[in-house]
């Protein structure tokens, strides 16, 4: 089963510092308008979040890349249980 990752990096407009919750919350509108575009619902979307470094006026890129989703598997998975 194949996933899609979202990197999105924020690049401040200056090195004041800032809290990545209300970053993410700020560009929770954007981030669904490119769901919209693509066709893909952001809820099924891992996300990848970094600071960058500040440039002026601030900005924030979107990378996206296709992902392996793994399952965990529950149980024993060599066939050798209850074997002495």
């Amino acid at each position: 089963m194949r996933g899609v990752v979202a990197k999105v990096t924020f690049h401040p407009p200056c090195a004041r510092k800032r809290d990545l919750d209300n970053a993410i919350a700020s560009i929770k509108a954007g981030l669904d308008g490119i769901a919209d575009v693509i066709g893909v619902d952001d809820s099924k979307w891992g996300l990848s979040l970094q600071w960058g470094e500040p440039v002026k006026f601030g900005r924030v890129s979107v990378e996206f890349t296709a992902a392996e989703v793994v399952i965990p598997l529950r149980g024993v998975i060599n066939g050798n249980e209850g074997k002495a």
